[in-house]
């Protein structure tokens, strides 16, 4: 990691970068006291991103402008997120009670944060500065659903509430911090309640739906008024949304149908992350119809299959249709019918933990299942020599790739070049 980023400490701020820290007046500290807390909450940003704004001010006051501090501190947050993934990952492998012969849980959980960490396609999360939010937001995320289920691993054992104390604990503190770095944390309470359902209470869903069919009749008017106030905010929230497309070139509908193409896209980006296919802007067609372009409609049913293997085998592959709901979860914000950008690169950083996680699974379903073809010792040469390989030639590519980001001249010749 250290020698894929090793190129990027003097790249120059480019888009967001500007009005959010280099032209931002807020972080510019140079004596810290209770005011200049409150001052970065009063940001544009507000609340929601406050720790990404405190870190800009320490490292504007630590470097004393240069943005040589700003990207150490990036790399720095990308190392303690491989460390979160991995902890994530050994987790969910010891919940799911998915040890092999072949591969232990520490195992696994290397070759999933190594190759997450080390793919091209974060360099836009950690190269372009402002993109901290998104890498920052992801640590606490992944971090809160670790520590819940490390607490939940621990009262499952042994039965009582104490021992799981910290763990639970852990999970509010930086459930919080996740709440405080960006908005897409909206959807961690999820995650950590589906979490619960997939790896320790599977007949979760249908005991709810049992006892509500039995419930007394003032739950179901309780239910129905929930769901009147979220259908009330629901559309308050489209009136928001309809000026934020005032300046767009595509409305919500078109935005809808436009990412299931993109949401499918972005998987084919992260499994062949060439430089060439990398870029800070993209030029995509929207999508007017489910047959213009024709790749609509496919993107949809690609969407369907996956949501329909997630339900059908949640039990057998546990793991693996855990990585595919957190990489499907994690998108929904960013690619439904917020008034945003079609696409960006770092909108894959959190996202792309959980189709890593999935990917290699089926990899390891697939040699257990072949596994009698060879012994024991072939298949662990096999799987070290591939892992090291694959690690060695995303490392060259993030590279190669983090090139383009040497100055403004080569990084936006580049995306012209891509998307003129």
């Amino acid at each position: 990691i250290l020698i894929a980023y090793s190129n990027t400490l003097q790249s120059p701020p480019v888009l967001d970068d500007f009005h959010s820290f280099v032209r931002n007046h807020k972080i510019f500290v140079e004596q810290w006291n209770v005011e200049t807390f409150r001052d970065l909450s009063n940001t544009f940003f507000g609340r929601a991103r406050w720790i990404p704004m405190l870190t800009f001010a320490m490292d504007y006051s630590i470097g004393d402008g240069q943005f040589t501090q700003f990207h150490l501190t990036n790399l720095i947050i990308h190392l303690f997120n491989f460390f979160a993934v991995f902890f994530l990952v050994q987790l969910c492998v010891r919940a799911a009670k998915r040890h092999t012969a072949l591969w232990r849980a520490p195992h696994v959980a290397l070759m999933v944060a190594a190759l997450w960490a080390l793919n091209p396609v974060q360099t836009n999360a950690v190269t372009y500065m402002v993109q901290r939010m998104a890498s920052i937001q992801a640590l606490f995320y992944v971090l809160s659903t670790a520590f819940y289920i490390q607490g939940r691993l621990k009262h499952s054992q042994t039965g009582r509430f104490r021992p799981a104390a910290a763990g639970y604990g852990a999970c509010i503190v930086t459930a919080l911090a996740a709440f405080l770095s960006k908005e897409n944390s909206a959807t961690l309470p999820l995650m950590v309640g589906l979490s619960e359902i997939w790896f320790f209470q599977p007949q979760g869903l249908q005991r709810i739906w049992r006892w509500f069919k039995t419930a007394p009749k003032i739950y179901w008017v309780l239910a129905g008024i929930i769901l009147l106030v979220g259908a009330m905010e629901g559309f308050s929230l489209l009136e928001r949304f309809s000026a934020g497309y005032g300046k767009r070139h595509f409305g919500p509908v078109e935005r809808l149908l436009t990412e299931a193409r993109i949401v499918i896209w972005y998987i084919g980006l992260f499994l062949w992350p060439v430089p060439g296919r990398l870029s800070l802007e993209h030029d995509i067609i929207v999508s007017t119809s489910l047959f213009h372009p024709l790749t609509t409609l496919a993107g949809i049913l690609s969407l369907a299959a996956i949501a329909w293997f997630i339900v059908k085998r949640r039990r057998r592959y546990p793991v693996i249709t855990f990585g595919l709901l957190w990489y499907s979860l994690n998108l929904l914000i960013e690619s439904t019918i917020v008034p945003l950008e079609l696409v960006f690169e770092h909108r894959l950083y959190l996202p792309s933990v959980g189709l890593t996680l999935a990917l290699v699974f089926m990899v390891l379903e697939a040699v257990e299942h072949f596994r009698s073809k060879f012994t024991t010792r072939d298949w662990q040469r096999l799987g070290w020599s591939t892992f090291a390989i694959l690690c060695s030639g995303l490392t060259l590519l993030t590279f190669y790739r983090n090139q383009d980001w040497q100055d403004i001249i080569t990084i936006n010749r580049d995306a012209a070049r891509k998307a003129p």
